[in-house]
């Protein structure tokens, strides 16, 4: 097959790696696990539908087995794409994406420390260079989701906060409007943004710049007054 053909990666590791233990066996529930890979790899970065022909019963065990992200709607997405389509598109092929391709050092798709490594890398290459180790893991910590499940919206605007106002800042602002509950990166940083950034309504800043300009006019008006009076006392003596 030609490097350029579109692929989906299978790597050898899922023969001993223990998520798969009663996936490798059933064949259903395999092939339903390749089906859905091929759709979300297709569908990245959305997430896919899952198609009518995987059984339920496969779905759920997916699910239940932390291979599978279902999602509302029919949606689901595959643990670890994200990663594995950052280190794919690396056109330099370096040393972690060499490590990928590395059949001695393979691990599945769905390794969560081959995640956590090429996360930094992954939001670097797509031009957010203040959503660094530490910014992303505010943000993990607070939604309970990786940061690659965020819309692109939202990773700017959040990689812009950080950039404008500090990480402590808009860590302070996530803390303060989430109250210690779960949220969204959607609702975190529209809300952080909020704080941050408050809405000044044009109207009020017409009526403010209207009021300043009154105010020096009345004060020119007062200034020529007096040194008309200051000219009729020196005249009149």
């Amino acid at each position: 097959m030609s490097e350029r053909a579109p692929y989906s990666r299978v790597y050898w590791s899922v023969m001993d790696d223990p998520k798969f233990d009663g996936i490798r066996e059933n064949a259903r529930h395999l092939g339903s696990w390749l089906l859905l890979l091929i759709v979300a790899d297709m569908a990245y970065p959305a997430p896919a539908f899952v198609p009518s022909t995987v059984p339920k019963a496969s779905l759920r065990v997916l699910t239940e087995c932390g291979l599978i992200d279902a999602m509302s709607g029919g949606r689901f997405r595959v643990h670890g794409l994200a990663s594995e389509r950052g280190s794919r598109s690396d056109t330099g092929r370096n040393a972690s994406a060499s490590r990928w391709q590395s059949v001695r050092n393979a691990k599945p798709i769905l390794d969560k420390q081959s995640i956590d490594e090429t996360r930094r890398d992954e939001h670097t290459r797509e031009g957010l260079p203040n959503l660094d180790r530490p910014a992303i893991a505010v943000l993990e910590e607070r939604t309970g989701e990786l940061a690659s499940q965020a819309g692109e919206r939202q990773l700017s605007e959040y990689d812009r906060l950080v950039g404008r106002h500090g990480l402590v800042a808009v860590t302070a602002a996530f803390d303060g409007v989430s109250n210690g509950k779960p949220m969204t990166a959607r609702q975190l940083v529209w809300a952080a943004m909020k704080v941050l950034e408050p809405f000044v309504d044009p109207k009020s800043v017409a009526q403010s710049e209207r009021a300043e300009e009154q105010d020096a006019a009345h004060r020119r008006r007062v200034a020529a007054t007096q040194r008309e009076l200051r000219a009729l006392r020196e005249v009149g003596s």
